[in-house]
């Protein structure tokens, strides 16, 4: 049985990863991106994974969606920080309570590779029986295992282009689309103004400071504003 429900996880994310958008993209953003080339996917609506392996050794971490699956999953310290490339606080208390209940529902995906590595960002909610909280994970592959990284540099300015925007705002900017609010439409036709998308203009021209409220509540993580 949990070979079966393993294989059919796979086979549901190999084909989420077939509808990836693929972007050229000139110039980087602050790191050699191959080819000049990231992959943007948005997920089926409602995608859920949730933490339902019995141990780090049952998972084969052949996709980033892997790795948070094993971080929800996980039962004790010991294997929780096996997913991080950056050392973790040990919370006993987290791993007394049941995840059960718990799940992240996966929204929009960046992928690209750089200087020999792949690296992806996760956008997704937290959904617990009392709340629901906005997230997002960077992580990188290395010796053949995703890892979730406590993002430097222009890293962190693409993570927090993921975690504070809203969904629709990302899929405009990586499908150079409107979304109906004037100002951040100029902003994406700024960052695609020699035809094919900068992600250095993406990262640091996208600004809310001129915007109101109203388009706010567009623009921004709808979650955020509540």
């Amino acid at each position: 049985m949990k070979i079966i429900l393993i294989s059919v996880f796979l086979f549901v994310l190999n084909n989420i990863i077939a509808q990836n958008k693929y972007l050229s993209s000139y110039p980087g953003f602050g790191v050699e991106i191959k080819d000049k080339t990231v992959y943007y996917n948005k997920y089926p609506k409602d995608y859920r994974i949730y933490g339902n392996y019995n141990s780090f050794e049952e998972f084969n971490s052949i996709y980033p969606e892997q790795t948070l699956k094993s971080i929800l999953s996980a039962k004790n310290f010991n294997w929780d920080k096996k997913n991080y490339d950056y050392l973790i606080e040990n919370n006993p208390i987290k791993y007394e309570t049941s995840n059960k209940e718990v799940y992240f529902e996966l929204l929009s995906k960046l992928t690209f590779n750089s200087n020999g590595l792949s690296y992806s960002i996760i956008k997704y909610y937290v959904n617990t029986p009392k709340s629901v909280i906005p997230s997002c994970s960077v992580l990188v592959r290395k010796n053949k295992m995703w890892y979730v990284i406590n993002p430097t540099g222009s890293l962190s300015k693409i993570f927090l282009m993921f975690n504070y925007l809203s969904v629709i705002s990302l899929n405009a900017i990586f499908e150079n689309t409107s979304i109906g609010v004037d100002k951040f439409d100029q902003q994406i036709k700024h960052i695609y103004l020699e035809g094919i998308l900068s992600l250095t203009k993406a990262i640091n021209s996208i600004s809310s400071s001129k915007m109101t409220d109203e388009e706010l509540k567009i623009v921004l993580e709808p979650l955020f504003n509540n």
